[in-house]
């Protein structure tokens, strides 16, 4: 799950990512792992791997609205810097089911 970073703030380091990927890899329910790695992907501009951990946390919590949003505002984000026209409005309908 952990790649590359060189995009990361200083604040973000890939010990923290690290720490909390391998403790969902032990504990898979750990609902605050899940919370803390997707606000640490966030500051770190990685939004795909933030959106898989809102979508993990939304499994936890389907009715929690707060993570509904949160999750079409980083699909709106990645729509910002999609390649092409078409992919750009396929990613702002997904943003829009949130």
């Amino acid at each position: 799950m952990v790649q590359s970073f060189k995009q990361l703030e200083p604040k973000v380091s890939t010990e923290i990512v690290e720490a909390f990927n391998d403790s969902i890899g032990k504990f898979q329910s750990d609902f605050a792992s899940w919370q803390a790695l997707a606000e640490t992907y966030t500051r770190a501009a990685q939004w795909s791997y933030a959106i898989f951990c809102y979508e993990e946390l939304i499994l936890f919590e389907p009715l929690a609205h707060h993570y509904h949003c949160r999750l079409g505002e980083l699909h709106y984000t990645t729509a910002a810097g999609a390649a092409s026209k078409k992919q750009q409005m396929a990613t702002l309908r997904t943003a829009r089911k949130y």
